[in-house]
């Protein structure tokens, strides 16, 4: 099997809720509420079982993540910072 369709067939396959909580190393009560908030995507395949995909995985990563703000090496004019301020 080429590489292309592992990847493929990897992203398809369905998950059970602790392959998914093991997946993102949280528990699977966490896996639920995620559910539940609507920040999870999930297959419903009746009212009381759900199950994953490895692409719903990572779009929760990517809304997940924070990037890291620029360092700010010169204040506007006329700035001056809260810890410095007199009143």
């Amino acid at each position: 099997m080429s590489e292309e369709n592992n990847h493929t067939t990897q992203t398809d396959q369905l998950l059970i809720p602790e392959e998914a909580a093991d997946y993102l190393r949280i528990s699977t009560r966490k896996i639920h509420a995620l559910c539940r908030d609507g920040k999870l995507e999930y297959i419903e395949v009746s009212p009381r079982e759900r199950r994953f995909r490895y692409r719903h995985h990572e779009n929760f990563l990517e809304s997940q993540t924070v990037l890291k703000p620029k360092s700010i090496d010169k204040c506007p004019p006329g700035f001056i910072p809260l810890c410095t301020r007199r009143g």
